[in-house]
């Protein structure tokens, strides 16, 4: 079912028409005050060059043209020729009562593009909490609107299952003599904190924590079976508490995913001479005149 804009700009449209101008100029939207009118058109500005008037007084001539016109309750000329339009009470309600009657509620559906919505954002090896409310719910609602006006839209969960926080797991492990024993949710709850509260508070322990990640991002076979573990163990943890929210996700991606991605990346920034060494490391720089921060 059309939208009332629609019917107002077919209706204005002939109005148009009448006077020998395009049909397109009887575009209606609505109104930027709606404290002055519901629906707006501004085709008599575009139209008076063409009809060689006044927009008011082509505007004018437009009005005639829909005296006694079903659905318009009252039309008037606004500034320098801007049609204000508001909709009979009886029109409006013919109009709510048949969109309540289709099966759509009159949603049209759009072509069938991909759109993917990337929210969630949970951690392996941490509980989910309160911060993660929001923009799982808000996500997993526009997921359900897009899919609902036809698109093919996918969510993705977008875990953060990668870099130093994982090898500080790992040494830990190692550092207590359980690497390959079963964990569970609970142990890693109490093992992901202290790990990371000791490499802040100590430099070496830090370093033991970074070479873990490295061997776990090289392909190290043993550190990629214990970080599978704790990501099975997370993921099942997290699709609980999903499902009591009813929140549904279509990929189960995280930054582990695009690790093999990284190096050919990095090495078209370079070429680009968008990425520069700088300290040992690859950086892009974005720094601008009249930074106060480094």
């Amino acid at each position: 079912m059309s939208s009332l804009a629609s019917q107002l700009s077919e209706i204005l449209g002939k109005a148009f028409a009448a006077q020998g101008l395009p049909v397109e100029l009887g575009a209606v939207r609505v109104s930027d005050r709606p404290d002055l009118c519901q629906f707006q058109c501004n085709g008599a500005m575009a139209a008076a060059k063409q009809a060689k008037k006044n927009p008011r007084e082509v505007a004018g001539a437009v009005l005639a043209a829909l005296a006694g016109a079903a659905a318009i309750e009252t039309l008037e000329i606004a500034g320098p020729g801007f049609i204000n339009i508001d909709v009979r009470d009886d029109f409006l309600a013919h109009h709510t009562g048949e969109i309540a009657r289709e099966e759509r509620l009159g949603v049209e559906r759009y072509p069938a593009d991909t759109v993917v919505l990337d929210y969630g954002g949970p951690n392996i090896a941490k509980p989910m909490h309160v911060g993660h409310l929001r923009a799982s719910i808000i996500g997993d609602c526009l997921r359900r609107l897009y899919d609902y006006a036809g698109y093919r839209a996918l969510g993705d969960v977008h875990m953060g299952d990668w870099g130093t926080p994982m090898g500080q797991i790992i040494s830990e492990l190692e550092l207590r003599g359980i690497m390959g024993q079963p964990l569970t949710m609970e142990d890693l709850e109490t093992i992901y904190p202290e790990a990371s509260r000791a490499c802040k508070e100590d430099a070496s322990r830090m370093e033991l924590a970074r070479a873990a990640t490295a061997k776990l991002q090289d392909g190290d076979e043993q550190y990629r079976k214990v970080w599978q573990q704790f990501i099975d163990v997370s993921v099942a943890g997290m699709k609980a508490n999903f499902d009591a929210l009813g929140v549904h996700f279509d990929l189960w991606k995280g930054e582990s995913d695009v690790h093999d991605l990284i190096a050919q990346m990095v090495e078209a920034l370079k070429s680009k001479g968008l990425a520069v060494e700088d300290d040992g490391a690859v950086v892009v720089p974005v720094e601008r005149e009249g930074d106060s921060k480094e």
